[in-house]
């Protein structure tokens, strides 16, 4: 079981991704770790089930955001989409219930974090669950990230990855590499997540296996192709980004020219206009010099006189 001290440890760690997040939490325990949620977040909705009594210990003055209900985990009374976090403190309670991770999945976010903390068996910490097992019951989820508790000046929150799989870049100078966490803290997720402030170091769990060796050696033809394939798609990428820039080039070009011809109509019908008046005052001088031509002159009306 996950005890006080752990959930606690937990909790605390998860006060960067609760602050001022709805939040549910599946299997409240004595109610003191909902009342440490209830310190960052917006809401807190504490599932009890029936062998749960939710006593906490100290219930600050001022804690209005805080609700115990009683309830089952797979089957509950709220909307889709309901909280931004959903914990589950003491998922090997609930790991038989295959209805459990699809009903979490149905009141988290799109944008929400699912976080599970179980015991862990590679440990011998008494019902806990392997590491191995935990992922293959998370695979439901697109991102899995996974810290580990460890004893380790009191408690220590890390991220989590076996030594086959062991990332050079965290620093694990300050753990032995036989050391194990209590328990897994996993954050699951559609989108990655970001190291959490207090993930500083990571711990090795075991040797690899002969069998992931193998797996992994068979992988390799396979991750050369996909990497080449992405290779490819890269540059293609940068192939079609380079012709929206090309077509955006003539796409303005194109605007300037026909704002060009627009501007050259109109001059044209000005200059038409002009020709215009001057053709019809051209015609009325003409007018006029043949009315002046055939009125007779005053010396030829003396003549005939």
């Amino acid at each position: 079981m996950i005890d006080d001290v752990d959930r606690l440890c937990c909790y605390q760690y998860l006060s960067w991704l609760i602050a001022g997040r709805q939040v549910l939490e599946i299997g409240c325990g004595s109610g003191d770790g909902s009342v440490l949620l209830a310190q960052e977040a917006a809401t807190v909705w504490a599932l009890a089930c029936a062998e749960d009594r939710p006593k906490p210990s100290q219930l600050p003055r001022g804690i209005t955001n805080l609700q115990f209900v009683i309830g089952q985990p797979d089957r509950l009374q709220l909307a889709d989409g309901y909280a931004d976090v959903v914990i589950v403190p003491e998922l090997q309670r609930w790991i038989g219930r295959g209805a459990l991770l699809p009903e979490l999945q149905r009141v988290l976010k799109a944008d929400g974090v699912a976080v599970f903390i179980v015991p862990n068996a590679d440990a011998g910490v008494p019902q806990g669950v392997h590491y191995r097992r935990l992922l293959g019951h998370l695979s439901r989820f697109a991102h899995v990230r996974v810290c580990g508790v460890i004893p380790f000046w009191g408690r220590t929150v890390a991220d989590f990855e076996p030594a086959d799989s062991w990332d050079p870049a965290l620093d694990c100078s300050l753990v032995e590499e036989d050391e194990l966490p209590d328990c897994y803290l996993a954050l699951c997720s559609r989108q990655p997540l970001e190291a959490g402030q207090y993930t500083v170091l990571q711990v090795p769990a075991a040797a690899p296996s002969p069998r992931i060796d193998d797996a992994s050696r068979s992988l390799r033809p396979e991750s050369a192709e996909l990497t080449r394939l992405y290779e490819c798609i890269a540059e293609l990428e940068a192939a079609r980004q380079a012709d929206r820039w090309r077509v955006d080039e003539l796409n303005g070009r194109l605007r300037e020219s026909e704002a060009r011809l627009a501007e050259l109509q109109r001059e044209l019908e000005m200059e038409r206009d002009r020709v215009q008046h001057a053709s019809m005052a051209l015609q009325r001088l003409e007018q006029l010099r043949l009315a002046a031509a055939s009125k007779p002159s005053p010396a030829r009306k003396a003549r005939k006189a």
